[in-house]
């Protein structure tokens, strides 16, 4: 093995650790300064990308993300981040086919109902919104009311990306069903 490769795999699992420890700007220069040795190494690629979504710079994260698929095009795990790439740039059409790649039909099926539409529009009086809680401890609940129904109690979940129902729920106020997923 020359000592070059070495280097690069010591600095390459020292970047994976400190992206692992949650020091991303530490991991971010180390596979940097690996890309720019070998611009085409896929584990750099990769964890940039990844750091570029989190970050939310969607446009970096899809130019090193697709750049990573090229070179290994059935690697799940850059068709997951691919697929979150184009869900939050609402290019949902391109996060189909990502999930579709990668088994993901549910999530695939939701976002080709979109069917064209544009997400988080807000429409009517945009200056003010006021929304009172039911309990605010130890999540916030409020009501909600889902295609006419009676009012219910939703809690609100920071860390929850989605609107999820329940599903006895879902089927009394019949909104689609687009399947079930486990959580990651």
């Amino acid at each position: 093995m020359s000592k070059k490769y070495e280097n690069t795999k010591m600095k390459q699992k020292q970047s994976l650790s400190l992206f692992k420890q949650g020091k991303f700007l530490e991991a971010e220069a180390n596979f940097k300064d690996i890309l720019s040795k070998n611009n085409s190494d896929l584990i750099s690629l990769i964890y940039l990308g990844r750091i570029k979504l989190l970050c939310n710079k969607l446009i970096k994260a899809e130019e090193l993300l697709t750049k990573a698929l090229r070179l290994k095009p059935k690697k799940k795990a850059i068709s997951y981040y691919l697929g979150e790439v184009y869900y939050r740039l609402g290019n949902y059409k391109k996060a189909v086919e990502c999930y579709k790649t990668i088994g993901r039909i549910s999530i695939a099926e939701k976002l080709a109902s979109f069917n064209g539409q544009k997400s988080y529009v807000i429409e009517g009086d945009k200056d003010i919104v006021s929304i009172n809680f039911v309990v605010s401890e130890p999540l916030p609940v409020i009501q909600v009311i889902v295609n006419n129904s009676k009012p219910a109690n939703f809690f609100i979940d920071t860390g929850g990306g989605e609107i999820i129902l329940d599903s006895t729920f879902a089927q009394e106020v019949e909104t689609q069903n687009f399947g079930d997923e486990l959580g990651q």
